[in-house]
């Protein structure tokens, strides 16, 4: 995954080990306005990729959750409100 900034993030499977999370482990992304966690979201209905709810306020910010790549949590937050 690469970003307009060239900020890259590279998830590698390994058939030959099996992870575990610990729980609540999760990888986050703050973007600069609510219009971007909006944006994204709409990204992701297009692709059909599912979400755990729409955007909305969680704990002072204005954030999307959806699950991914084999199980792992996604967080899209915004905290100019």
């Amino acid at each position: 995954m690469t970003d307009r900034t060239g900020f890259t993030l590279v998830l590698q499977s390994n058939s030959k080990k099996v992870y575990t999370y610990p729980k609540d482990f999760h990888l986050g992304f703050y973007v600069e306005t609510k219009s971007d966690v909006d944006q994204f979201y709409t990204k992701l209905v297009e692709a059909n990729i599912p979400t755990e709810n729409e955007p909305g306020i969680v704990r002072n910010g204005y954030t999307l959750y959806f699950t991914a790549l084999g199980g792992i949590l996604f967080e899209v937050t915004c905290f100019s409100l």
